[in-house]
């Protein structure tokens, strides 16, 4: 099988790798020079634009930030042989289906999410093994959910744990709570403390390290997804607001009553 992946930074990139170890014939492309140097050097596949290869590979792989995602789809898919088949591994489904229907999708479509992603960027940063047992997903974007085949041959190769199934809608609901709620709230802590109490940043340990890891991602490349998400969004962080609000108070319950934590009511959830 012959493989054109675009956008070859962390999981692009990681695919390629992946592909490259199984022998696989590789076609690769990305807006970075300095990305298209890297891998000529290391000589995973051929380097060259998509314009000259998406007509002739059996795979197009496209792994580029969701704000280049629409602008590809348009130009690629009519480009792509009427057999071929187009793998999208954006986190999120719904610009991607809308971006399908005004393009007139003309062959199979194949939406996976690898939940892989790190809080670094880039060709440099991929790895092979990035998806080894990762939780991963099969979305359904209205166009069916593919080849039962292709489904375990893409398991198998990556290494990753059983495909999921969700609808596009189910699956973006489900982003917004287990990826980006936890990305704001790692950028939230950082930003209090590093705003309120920076001197205390000398004694951050892995605990912090661990709580603020995520939210390094640059908001540039996440803006996109919060804002396709941001009704469902929303909800979760009026959840967590009430969550924190619950510790606030008891808080300062404790220091008026000037007793410990655990002795207040409604404060300690049962087996905490």
């Amino acid at each position: 099988m012959t493989v054109g992946i675009v956008g070859v930074g962390l999981i692009g990139g990681s695919v390629a790798q992946a592909l490259s170890a199984q022998k696989q014939s590789l076609w690769l492309d990305d807006r970075d020079p300095a990305t298209k140097q890297a891998l000529s050097r290391l000589r995973l596949g051929r380097v060259d634009s998509y314009v000259r290869w998406a007509g002739g590979v059996d795979t197009v792989v496209l792994a580029v930030p969701l704000q280049e995602m629409t602008r590809i789809i348009y130009d690629i898919v009519p480009r792509m042989r009427s057999t071929a088949t187009l793998i999208d591994l954006s986190s999120v489904k719904g610009p991607v289906a809308e971006a399908l229907r005004w393009a007139g999708q003309s062959v199979q479509v194949l939406s996976l999410h690898l939940m892989a992603g790190r809080e670094v960027s880039g060709f440099t940063a991929a790895s092979p093994d990035l998806f080894r047992d990762c939780a991963a997903a099969v979305v359904d974007i209205g166009l069916g959910s593919g080849p039962a085949d292709a489904i375990a041959w893409w398991q198998q190769v990556l290494g990753c744990a059983p495909f999921g199934l969700w609808s596009a809608y189910e699956h973006d609901r489900a982003m917004a709570w287990v990826s980006q709620l936890p990305y704001l709230a790692s950028r939230a802590v950082a930003q209090v403390v590093q705003a309120q109490a920076p001197q205390t940043m000398a004694l951050a340990g892995s605990g912090f390290r661990d709580t603020t890891r995520v939210g390094k991602t640059a908001l540039s490349e996440v803006l996109p997804m919060l804002s396709h998400n941001a009704e469902e969004l929303s909800r979760a962080l009026l959840a967590l607001e009430s969550e924190l609000r619950v510790w606030r108070q008891c808080l300062d319950r404790s220091v008026s009553a000037a007793v410990p934590l655990e002795s207040l009511d409604g404060c300690l959830k049962p087996n905490e």
